[in-house]
């Protein structure tokens, strides 16, 4: 494990693009011993939240890494009212900037989808919001991690410069430059 007086070189992508999406799920609210009279929120959230999983799992290239997590889910204020409306935050992870699209296409669409199932009106389909607070993947250039493999080599010793593996975490490193 990389220390005090390491270096640790990873060659090619490095860092994931990162994005942060909103979903707000519209229903129609109601009281839950009359659930036939609302459009409940909460189970067309929860049909999205599977279905979304299915992106990275039969959607993208194996091998082709890609994250898509439902890390926040909010709705509801009592146990026998149903809700309003039901939101949901997501963070998606990728290297290749076709595949960062398509998650986001593919959720767009799969949002749809499931409340278009669930018999929901045009009026009242989810909102799929993609923030523009984003993040661009990491690609460190092979030449230029050798060049400093041989730089700092000599100076720390060959058993201190390490190859690190990729990682799906994100931030604007990449922005530099």
């Amino acid at each position: 494990e990389a220390g005090a007086g390491t270096v640790g070189i990873v060659e090619g992508f490095a860092l994931a693009n990162v994005d942060s999406v909103e979903i707000v799920v519209k229903g129609v609210g109601g009281h839950g011993s009359m659930p036939h009279l609302s459009k409940d929120p909460i189970v067309l959230a929860s049909q999205i939240v599977l279905a979304l999983q299915t992106i990275v799992s039969r959607e993208v290239k194996p091998g082709d890494p890609a994250v898509v997590t439902v890390g926040s889910i909010h709705g509801g204020t009592k146990s026998n009212i149903i809700p309003e409306e039901v939101r949901l935050q997501l963070t998606l992870r990728s290297y290749q900037a076709d595949t960062r699209q398509h998650l986001i296409d593919s959720i767009k669409r799969i949002v749809k989808a499931q409340a278009e199932s669930a018999n929901m009106s045009a009026d009242r389909l989810p909102e799929v919001i993609v923030s523009d607070d984003r993040a661009p993947a990491l690609y460190n250039q092979p030449e230029l991690c050798a060049t400093v493999r041989r730089l700092v080599e000599p100076a720390l010793g060959v058993g201190n410069v390490i190859t690190r593996e990729p990682v799906m975490g994100a931030e604007d490193f990449a922005e530099y430059g």
